[in-house]
């Protein structure tokens, strides 16, 4: 016949019953004997015992209930009147209808075709394929098949219903040819008028199936565009999401991609270091006590204890190392190692303040003694010196100290307060400021040693009354102007030094003395001194705009700048040290790093 042709066999996914779990099964379509089979293999039909038989007689095709079922290719077969709608309570009303319910065209089935079938429990079989064109194939031919068999079963019910005519008796003879050519005519034609409405009927009812599979398939489509829609948004939501934590953690990616430059850059410029460390102590130190160029107090001046400090760094070299190599964590922590390598930074202490003298006692020994210069200017030509001269070397550990307190402070900046570093890293940022600031005050009271004892010395003999080096006494200010001579009426050149405690007024001279050859020192020929006390003052003069007066208790000056600008420095400079005369020098110096780090550094 014509719906032959929908008979077909495959694999589908079948899950029995109400959410039952997915299973791969091959299903057949008998139409002539109206059953779905469904095997676990692939069969050919023939002989195979089947898992189980599906009668599709009195049976309908069905859209299941939208889910959010990865399968999208849906549909299930049960018996009319008894599809998953029925199995729903309360029913679906219109407005449930409108937001994704079962197709009207079920309802309108389900009225057209009436089940006698007695069971209580309807059985729903889910069937699911991977794609819509296999899904509406399979639909068509399990819809065809039932539309088949239930217009037989109603053909069938019809005849039985007919109720047997009574028999009559013609008293014409049996035998007549021209009446039962009549009733064999008249049969025909209502067997042919009963066929043809028979296949009207078929052809109808397998009509409104496929119209209202249709129907449901569109209803389908657009449900599942909604569906589509909402995991589109539900996507671009995570997205969003996931943009989210993206920028809030890119400040967390660049305060560490920012440490751990400032790591690498420590460990680099350590290394540096220490391979300078090592050039001066092979190439220089350890040479020159082995050949004995110099005596032992010499070479303990130039180099003082740049042993010990190479020793300090080749163990800080060691403890960075271990933890800054490859991928460096993002909670790396070295600020335990500074501070445990404190206490020992203070070996800096004593080569920074002997460092000038040793530069000093550096060229006058080139100058004096050729042996070591020509050691010296030797050794500056090695290759592994990079063309670097023995100064270069010498002034490395003066540097080093500035330039761990940078880094620290760098990396302190970029260390968020939760960092498991960060209260290390502010501890040993603290002490090595603090160190570096006590370092500089000591490296200061020696330079104003010197300048004073540099002051004393010019003085000769007319100094002998005048004690300028003393422990409470600093070298501020020294500039040349002219101060006022009474007795002479006029303004005389004199170079001015301003003390913390003194004025000194003084004429210089130069003297030439042979000794070793020909130099020039200078002298002081004349001087003059103001001792500065709580009663002094500095003030512009009236009648000079770069004149001002100096009073002191005993005596008074009146001196002459080149400028407005220069003499208002002059006056800010004295009055500010006036004003610093009246108060105990621990106020002026506790709390300062070196009133902390001076118990334990002298």
């Amino acid at each position: 016949t014509a719906l032959e042709q929908f008979s077909m066999q495959g694999w589908l996914k079948y899950a029995p019953g109400f959410r039952k779990p997915w299973k791969k099964r091959y299903l057949m379509v008998n139409q002539d004997a109206g059953i779905l089979s469904i095997y676990e293999s692939e069969v050919d039909g023939v002989g195979a015992n089947p898992k189980g038989l599906i009668p599709l007689k009195g049976a309908m095709v069905d859209m299941p209930i939208p889910t959010n079922d990865p399968n999208p290719f849906q549909f299930c077969v049960c018996k009319i009147g008894e599809s998953e709608e029925a199995r729903k309570k309360p029913k679906i009303s219109s407005a449930s209808y409108s937001k994704g319910g079962f197709s009207q065209s079920v309802a309108k089935i389900s009225k057209l075709v009436k089940s006698n079938s007695s069971i209580r429990k309807p059985v729903v079989h889910h069937f699911a394929t991977d794609t819509e064109e296999l899904m509406i194939e399979w639909i068509n031919a399990i819809a065809h098949t039932c539309a088949l068999h239930l217009e037989d079963e109603s053909n069938g019910a019809m005849e039985e219903n007919v109720s047997p005519q009574p028999e009559y008796k013609n008293e014409e003879p049996e035998n007549d040819p021209i009446t039962e050519q009549e009733s064999e005519e008249d049969l025909n034609m209502r067997e042919a008028l009963k066929a043809q409405r028979l296949q009207e009927k078929k052809e109808k009812a397998a009509s409104t199936l496929i119209q209202s599979l249709w129907r449901m398939i569109l209803q389908k489509r657009k449900y599942q565009h909604i569906l589509t829609q909402k995991r589109s948004i539900q996507m671009i939501f995570a997205y969003y999401q996931m943009y989210k934590s993206r920028q809030n953690f890119k400040p967390m990616l660049k305060q560490h991609k920012y440490r751990v430059n400032v790591l690498r850059e420590m460990l680099s410029t350590e290394q540096s270091y220490i391979e300078g460390l090592n050039s001066l102590v092979n190439v220089f130190l350890t040479p020159l006590k082995a050949q004995g160029l110099i005596n032992p107090q010499q070479i303990a001046s130039i180099f003082s204890n740049i042993e010990s400090i190479a020793s300090l760094h080749h163990y800080l070299l060691t403890e960075l190392s271990s933890r800054i190599t490859g991928f460096i964590q993002p909670y790396q922590t070295i600020g335990d190692i500074f501070i445990f390598l404190l206490p020992q930074f203070k070996l800096y202490v004593e080569y920074i303040n002997n460092y000038d003298s040793a530069v000093k006692l550096l060229v006058k020994l080139r100058e004096s003694n050729s042996k070591f210069n020509k050691f010296v200017t030797k050794a500056n030509e090695l290759p592994e010196l990079n063309m670097k001269q023995i100064e270069s070397f010498l002034i490395m550990p003066v540097q080093r100290l500035p330039r761990i307190e940078m880094l620290l402070k760098d990396l302190l900046k970029h260390t968020d307060d939760n960092h498991p570093d960060h209260d290390t890293l502010e501890r040993a940022f603290e002490g090595i400021s603090e160190l570096t600031a006590f370092v500089n005050e000591k490296k200061r009271e020696a330079e104003n040693f010197n300048k004073m004892a540099a002051v004393q010395r010019k003085m000769g003999k007319k100094g002998s009354g005048h004690n300028i080096v003393q422990p409470h006494r600093k070298w501020l200010k020294e500039g040349s102007l002219d101060v006022w001579n009474v007795d002479k009426k006029k303004r005389i050149e004199r170079s001015v030094i301003l003390f913390s405690d003194m004025l000194l007024c003084s004429t210089e001279k130069s003297v030439v003395a042979i000794k070793k050859g020909l130099h020039h020192t200078v002298r002081y020929d004349t001087l003059e001194t103001y001792q500065l006390d709580r009663n002094s003052s500095a003030s512009p003069a009236q009648d000079d705009p770069c004149s001002f007066i100096v009073k002191t208790r005993h005596a008074s000056c009146k001196l002459f700048a080149e400028s407005e600008i220069e003499m208002q420095d002059w006056c800010k400079t004295i009055n500010e040290t006036i004003e610093q005369l009246g108060k105990p020098r621990s106020m002026t110096s506790s709390g300062s790093p070196a009133s902390r780090w001076g118990s334990h550094l002298v």
